[in-house]
């Protein structure tokens, strides 16, 4: 475990408090893979992916996996290639994790020109397996969804890069502004991870502790 890694846990901490269940203030610096730690619980917009299907964010797609969820748009040429990339990489580093323990989606910022088929041609470009779920939708549920997740897009050229990796079901998020790489990408995922494990086994002591008495 390296050292960034270690600073991710030690702050992900902070949300292992009664204060989970309210979301911390985000930092104003968006500096490029400048670390925001969040408690918020995604709303269950409905949407459609890249095949058309009507989705569920939550019970649909995310699960109870861990999930690396991005923002993007299909005529973008500047970051969302970039970032694109960066998770085709990410995809190919998990391996079989994806699909079962972990779950990765790109939502588009812009679904008045994303269509499902315009989704499913940009994630093809970019390699996209079976298990990278791409979803577009209506302006209001992806609106909503921007709002929750605290993505400032105004317009589609204006987005802010966000983001997240996290535990949908623990509502424990970590933002990552800029252009994280997929080794910080990983190292999130990783600590995020590592809190889950822990908590779990914590939980499974007190109930071992409870049927003793």
């Amino acid at each position: 475990m390296n050292g960034r890694t270690v600073t991710i846990l030690a702050l992900l901490g902070l949300l292992a408090g009664p204060a989970a269940a309210h979301e911390q203030h985000d930092r104003q610096d968006h500096t490029p893979a400048a670390t925001t730690l969040v408690s918020l619980k995604l709303p269950e917009v409905r949407l459609v992916d890249s095949t058309g299907r009507d989705r569920v964010l939550g019970k649909d797609v995310l699960g109870s996996r861990l999930a690396i969820v991005d923002f993007i748009y299909t005529s973008c040429t500047s970051v969302c290639p970039v970032l694109s990339s960066v998770l085709g990489a990410v995809q190919d580093d998990l391996g079989p994790r994806l699909g079962t323990e972990v779950e990765m989606v790109s939502v588009s910022i812009d679904p008045a020109a994303d269509t499902p088929s315009r989704m499913r041609e940009y994630a093809e470009r970019f390699g996209a397996g079976p298990e990278w779920t791409f979803l577009t939708g209506s302006k209001p549920e992806i609106d909503r969804l921007l709002a929750r997740a605290g993505v400032h897009a105004p317009t589609p050229a204006e987005h802010t890069p966000v983001m997240l990796v996290g535990d949908p079901a623990r509502h424990v998020w970590i933002r990552l502004y800029g252009m994280p790489s997929p080794a910080q990408i990983l190292e999130a995922l990783d600590a995020v991870g590592h809190t889950r494990h822990k908590a779990a086994s914590g939980a499974a002591a007190t109930e071992v502790r409870h049927a003793a008495h």
